[in-house]
Order: structure tokens, then sequence, then C-alpha cells
């Protein structure tokens, strides 16, 4: 049997034909979109994930020294301990400082220099503010937020995947230029 189409038949076939490849340009166009969108995140990314979380280490008596290492070859610019918790076999410790007694101590700094360290030493404290005994061994858990070299704002829990804070560029909403301390 032979399939016989009028014209009109036949123009049809080709306004359905024209249309699906339409349809798989807009879907590659979307897929090859897709993967620039992710390789333009991961070359971000790169240097947010250089900037790490080393294993804390006891100072004295309860204080617990934080150590933020940045391995890239850019500064950190604005880095702050957002948060911390303390986890041991007897509690879990979600309320911390900076220890009044360490002179000049901060949760913050405004530059980390490629290769270096910030160690920011936190106590933890109870709802009157008073100092409590750690459990050793215990394990901290630490957030920091960071600017990097190109001014996108960043925050890492522990060493997990960093997260990109949208929008957020450092000359965009910061109307002076002074460094936070």
């Amino acid at each position: 049997m032979h399939l016989q189409l009028t014209p009109d038949e036949w123009t049809a076939v080709g306004a359905v034909g024209t249309c699906a490849a339409v349809g798989v340009a807009f879907l590659a166009l979307g897929v090859e979109r897709y993967a620039h969108w992710r390789e333009a995140r991961d070359r971000d990314a790169a240097q947010a994930r250089l900037v790490t979380i080393a294993p804390p280490e006891m100072a004295s008596g309860d204080v617990v020294q934080v150590h933020v290492i940045n391995l890239s070859q850019g500064p950190v610019i604005g880095l702050e301990l957002d948060a911390a918790r303390w986890v041991d076999a007897a509690q879990t410790l979600n309320s911390w400082r900076v220890p009044p007694t360490i002179f000049g101590a901060q949760p913050a700094t405004s530059v980390i220099k490629p290769g270096d360290t910030f160690k920011i030493p936190i106590e933890w404290i109870d709802d009157e503010e008073k100092r409590i005994t750690l459990q050793v061994p215990g394990e901290l858990q630490a957030a920091v937020s960071f600017y990097d070299a190109a001014g996108l704002e960043w925050e890492r829990i522990g060493n997990g995947q960093p997260k990109r804070r949208r929008n957020r560029r450092m000359w965009a909403w910061k109307s002076d230029t002074t460094p936070r301390v």
C-alpha cells in the first residue's frame, strides 16, 4: 500500500517536523547553558573550597582554638566565625564567646593572606555566661563566612561544600571600606 498525501497534509507534516527541530534545538541550548552555569559556579567556588577549618586545638583550660586556614592563592577578606558547637559524650554546647581575658582576641579578621592561619580562641558558656568545663575528647563543629578575592561572599559549615550567599558582593553593600576587626 502506497501512502498518498495532499499538499496540505505535506505542509502539516513539515510543520510538525519544524516544531520538533526547534524543540530539540531549545533543549540542546538549555543543556549547554546549564553546563556553562555549573562550570562558572565551580570556578567561583574554587577559592572558597581552599578555606578550611582545621581540627581544634585545646588551648589553656577550656579554651578551644579554632583554626581557619587559607590554602588558596588569594586573600580571604572579612572572615567571621558565625557559629560553633561542641559535642562530647556528656553534652552539646552551642553558646560560646571569645574569652574576655585574652587581649585582642576577636571572632573576625579583616584579611587572611594566602597560606596563613587565623586562630580564634573560644570558650563555652551557660545561660548565665559562666564558663563550662569541656569533656575531652569532643568534636568541634564550626561555621564561618568570608569574602573571596573576587568579592563573593561564602559560608562554610565545617569543611563541607562552601555555599555562596547570593547577590552579595563586598563592595555592593558596604558603604565604607574600613576593614572589620
